[in-house]
């Protein structure tokens, strides 16, 4: 018999781990998977292979934006590399976890910080990540299936257009599954045709989502984005969708696919693979609406592959090595980046020089041109 969940749980996470809880039964899931990731952390702190691989199930996929998806072996392969890796100690934190679900199927979204220790305790963010995780009851227990993961710290992705992306006929969709990707083409013939309501239709309210080396989006962000988008008149936009699985459960629906984004210029055309991870939940009503999103760039294609998003990741990299160069040093882990050692000069000559670097990181932020960019990279 399928439970109806009660509530999204969201949940800060301390370094320790997950909050305390008594061992959860299929009848408080929130609870369960909870304790899953606690014992997960707990594993990793331990350096246990076998704990840590137990929160995946067999037929597990795990995607990381710019790698190969991998399976329950190079999972397994992936872990006993970190695990035996010498260095400061590393620990995984989980931040603002949100975990929901519906049935045998649940999610659980979240930031992680991997922690560096050294051996006088001092510790660092070493790199942050965003995931979904899409879980299944498997008896009394849950399990990863589905693991899609995105850097949320501006690191760059490796783009490339030779790897084999999975898909699925649509034909092959029923039920629930069915109803999510008729609504998900719904959204691409009024997008395709600029149609601001019905691009608008299909998304939560309560909506967040992140395009890797991007801000979060929200509502009123993408309303703003699109409503920029088709006031242009001197570029045409199309973009199209392949499926790659849908998931339902519910009221809840995991979708992954991957999309090409399409502009068109006197110039000539431009064309952008993206894919993503997407969490659909039916509201009341009986409507599908997107609450969650997550992707990253693929491949790009035309005449302007890779000028201004290579631009901006230049200007990225270029200006936090400049700030870790002469941000302050502090004791807690506020600027969450690595810092080069030695001495500040706090010199009259000093501030003036990093007031003419900001400038010219200023004017050539300016210069960039996204108007060419897709959605996405321009929110």
């Amino acid at each position: 018999m399928k439970k109806k969940w009660a509530a999204v749980s969201v949940v800060a996470v301390v370094l320790v781990g997950i909050p305390p809880t008594a061992r959860a039964n299929s009848a408080d899931a929130t609870s369960a998977i909870r304790e899953k990731y606690k014992e997960w952390l707990a594993a990793y702190d331990a350096k246990n292979l076998a704990g840590t691989i137990n929160i995946f199930a067999e037929d597990a996929i795990s995607t990381f934006a710019g790698a190969k998806d991998a399976g329950i072996e190079e999972i397994r392969a992936s872990y006993k590399k970190s695990l035996a890796a010498n260095g400061p100690k590393r620990t995984w934190k989980p931040v603002e976890m949100e975990i929901d679900g519906d049935g045998d199927l649940a999610y659980a979204l979240a930031d992680w910080q991997l922690i560096e220790t050294q051996p006088d305790g001092s510790g660092s963010v070493r790199l942050t990540n965003r995931s979904v995780d899409v879980l299944r009851r498997e008896g009394e227990t849950w399990k990863i299936v589905r693991s899609f993961t995105i850097p949320a710290d501006k690191r760059p992705v490796k783009l490339s257009c030779e790897i084999r992306l999975p898909r699925i006929s649509p034909d092959k969709f029923s039920g629930a599954a069915a109803d999510v990707w008729q609504t998900l083409m719904r959204w691409r013939e009024s997008y395709n045709r600029r149609d601001l309501a019905g691009t608008l239709a299909p998304y939560d309210p309560l909506i967040t989502g992140l395009y890797e080396g991007n801000t979060p989006d929200d509502l009123a962000k993408l309303r703003e984005t699109y409503t920029r988008s088709f006031a242009q008149t001197d570029r045409q936009r199309s973009i199209d969708f392949e499926p790659e699985e849908i998931l339902a459960s519910g009221r809840f629906a995991f979708v992954r696919d991957h999309w090409t984004s399409t502009i068109r210029t006197p110039q000539g055309q431009t064309q952008r693979i993206s894919r993503g991870i997407e969490l659909w939940q039916k509201n009341p009503a009986g409507e599908w609406k997107l609450l969650h999103y997550l992707s990253y760039l693929v491949c790009e294609t035309g005449i302007n592959a890779g000028a201004s998003s290579s631009a901006l990741d230049k200007l990225a990299e270029d200006f936090w090595l400049w700030r870790a160069k002469y941000a302050p040093f502090t004791g807690d882990d506020v600027n969450r980046i690595e810092r080069p050692g030695g001495t500040r000069n706090w010199s009259r000559a000093s501030i003036d020089k990093q007031r003419k670097d900001l400038a010219a990181f200023e004017a050539r932020w300016k210069k960039l041109d996204a108007t060419a960019w897709p959605i996405p990279q321009q929110v």
